[in-house]
């Protein structure tokens, strides 16, 4: 009794000399193993074939009958595809796993959890956390690969609408949660006749309601724009200072 392999993925190699194979066949015998029919020429690696196609095996009992039966290895080249880490966005946005596949017309995709590929993801087109998931691309052979994809999903960037710089110890600096995040971004901070009284670069020194040369900013109500990236719009709003 014969039961075909499994197929396999190039560079992988199929062994027909396993016991899996010839499984269900009766004690005692003798196998071997051979590119054709007529058994005129050996099978040089039977246990490490390289290419598809239909071999055969010739099974001889002690009495020295024999049978001859075929074996199809079936060995299908692995999909060409790559995936790109998607830019960072802010929450509530979300995530398109499908749209960081490249390369990738002609396979099957399906998206996962784990590297092994038994934690199905339900919405691969929002993903809405961050982390690393998996897209296996599989071809019509059969063969698959895994690869991963770094998901970045930081928390919202909410600005306080309202400081205090009074010297008090509380709300004296205009304090933004996660802004730290980014340490690339451009806040810039203009008053109501659109000059601009406070630039940073990165945000290692909050605010703390004085302009460019050091001089006190009145109370008032000022406006702001935080370029995060250029992968990301620009956050706008008003912030009002009070003494």
């Amino acid at each position: 009794m014969i039961t075909d392999p499994p197929a396999v993925c190039a560079p992988d190699k199929t062994d027909i000399t396993k016991t899996a194979i010839t499984s269900g066949s009766e004690p005692g015998l003798s196998f071997g193993y051979w590119q054709d029919v007529l058994t005129t020429i050996r099978l040089a690696l039977p246990n490490a074939i390289p290419e598809n196609g239909i071999y055969f095996i010739k099974a001889t009992n002690a009495s020295g009958c024999y049978s001859v039966k075929p074996v199809i290895v079936k060995i299908g080249p692995k999909p060409g595809f790559t995936v790109e880490n998607p830019p960072a966005v802010i929450y509530p946005s979300t995530v398109d796993l499908r749209q960081t596949i490249q390369s990738g017309a002609g396979y099957n995709f399906s998206f996962w959890r784990d590297p092994f590929a038994t934690q199905s993801l339900l919405y691969p087109q929002a993903v809405d956390s961050s982390g690393v998931y998996y897209i296996r691309g599989s071809a019509n052979s059969g063969c698959s690969i895994v690869l991963p994809v770094r998901v970045m999903i930081n928390p919202a960037i909410n600005a306080p609408n309202v400081f205090s710089p009074n010297n008090d110890g509380i709300n004296d600096v205009w304090s933004i949660p996660s802004l730290q995040l980014y340490p690339g971004c451009v806040v810039e901070v203009f008053d109501r006749y659109g000059r601009n009284v406070f630039r940073s670069t990165g945000y290692p020194k909050e605010w703390d309601g004085k302009n460019a040369d050091g001089n006190l900013l009145p109370s008032a109500t000022y406006y702001y724009v935080i370029k995060l990236s250029t992968a990301i719009p620009p956050l706008g709003g008003s912030v009002t200072i009070l003494r």
